[in-house]
């Protein structure tokens, strides 16, 4: 095999053709300060403005998903109490 094959067979392994990831991920972008600064909105764009920020983003979601439990938790808590006069603890 000649030095010129060999480096056209290099490439043919090396350098693939590009493929669309259109729906197949989300499309990073991140957050538009010209909008002014919103922090509430300044986070949620964290899962989509790169590969660090995207799992900052994922854990925040996170954390507010267990926030979010966290105060249902407390209402049937309460409810418990005031109705039933049940204590539970958590």
């Amino acid at each position: 095999m000649g030095e010129h094959q060999l480096m056209e067979s290099v490439r043919s392994i090396v350098l693939k053709e590009s493929e669309t990831l259109e729906g197949a991920c989300q499309q990073i972008r991140g957050y538009d300060f010209s909008r002014g600064l919103d922090y509430a909105e300044l986070l949620k764009s964290m899962v989509s403005t790169g590969f660090q920020a995207s799992n900052l983003g994922d854990a925040i979601e996170v954390v507010n998903q267990m926030v979010t439990f966290g105060f249902i938790a407390l209402e049937i808590a309460f409810c418990f109490h005031f109705i039933f006069g049940l204590s539970l603890y958590f």
